[in-house]
């Protein structure tokens, strides 16, 4: 849906309309950009093109330029003469969204913008979006950042009639608003559940009078049972606590270990002296700064590296799994 509304995919049907001299900005999921570019030049060249199509509020060279410098210094990029491919995923996603804040757009598309980023480049895109003027949508699974940007909530959905449920206001407003409208949903599925059941009871008892006759076309002449079927909504699954099971082989003990592994990246050392024992339904969590090195660290977990030096061992049998996003050629 935000690719139709950037623009860069048709519709199955209906039409996507743009006031004249509105100016978009769309951040993907995933950017990419030209390892061998600086950042200077990515950003450079977006506001560039603005300004030789000669489109409303193009900006002249000098406020090119400006713009340019504004927003890589507001994005934290200290060298503008960085190479791109020398980019985490967070500093990459910081350089999409700088380039498209430097053309001014007045509406501004973001696909996950949160993706990568660390907590301090979080808070800096709130800072960032809360003092801009111009509008933007946002499509996030960061239920936090929802809840600090967003004014007005918009969730796609089957469970809904329309396929979609909005609701004005916060977040944790837009939870309140849809466990609301999904009661009212329950107890109206319920309540047609009911008069069809009472209606097939009938018809087997084979009751055939004028009274049931005249009930029938006060609804409206098709029974209810009809009716659901032919209008029933998908309901909403049923809550409940969730349980699962462990395979036996599963379950058995099993770990890595890891005695003394070190790293370096390009002359830069990413780990040195890591010690870490991972045993049976052991969760780790691994934070750090963009560019700190901590996809390194889980491609030497997941054996996609081989550390420079140091001591791995797995327990017999281990089965392991990484989950990773789609290459993009930049390096953590």
């Amino acid at each position: 849906m935000l690719r139709i509304l950037a623009g860069l995919e048709a519709p199955d049907r209906g039409s996507r309309s743009l006031r004249r001299g509105t100016r978009l900005g769309y951040v993907p999921q995933d950017p990419s950009f030209p390892p061998e570019e600086t950042v200077e030049s990515v950003v450079a060249a977006a506001v560039a093109e603005d300004r030789d199509t000669g489109s409303a509020g193009a900006p002249t060279r000098t406020e090119a330029e400006l713009r340019v410098a504004m927003a890589l210094s507001r994005a934290g990029f200290a060298d503008p003469g960085g190479r791109v491919g020398d980019l985490s995923g967070g500093w990459l996603k910081r350089l999409a969204i700088a380039r498209e804040l430097a053309r001014a757009p007045d509406v501004l598309l973001m696909d996950e913008p949160t993706n990568h980023l660390d907590v301090e480049g979080i808070l800096w895109l709130e800072e960032v979006l809360r003092a801009e003027t111009h509008a933007y949508l946002v499509v996030s699974h960061d239920r936090w950042f929802l809840e600090r940007v967003a004014q007005r909530m918009l969730e796609l959905n089957r469970i809904y009639p329309s396929g979609l449920f909005e609701a004005k206001g916060r977040y944790s407003d837009f939870l309140v608003a849809r466990d609301e409208a999904l009661r009212a949903e329950a107890a109206y599925q319920e309540t047609l559940a009911n008069r069809v059941r009472r209606e097939i009871e009938w018809l087997r008892a084979g009751r055939e009078s004028a009274q049931h006759q005249a009930a029938g076309a006060h609804q409206g002449g098709r029974p209810a049972h009809r009716r659901a079927g032919r209008g029933a909504r998908t309901a909403p699954r049923a809550r409940g606590r969730a349980s699962t099971s462990t395979p036996p082989a599963a379950r058995r003990a099993g770990s890595w270990s890891r005695a003394g592994l070190g790293m370096s990246l390009g002359g830069r050392p990413i780990v040195e002296g890591l010690d870490l024992v991972l045993g049976a339904g052991s969760r780790l969590g691994l934070i750090g700064p963009n560019g700190s090195g901590k996809t390194t660290v889980l491609r030497l977990l997941d054996g996609t590296l081989t550390p420079d030096h140091g001591e791995i061992e797995r327990a017999p049998g281990l089965q392991r799994r990484a989950l990773r996003p789609a290459p993009r050629g930049a390096r953590s």
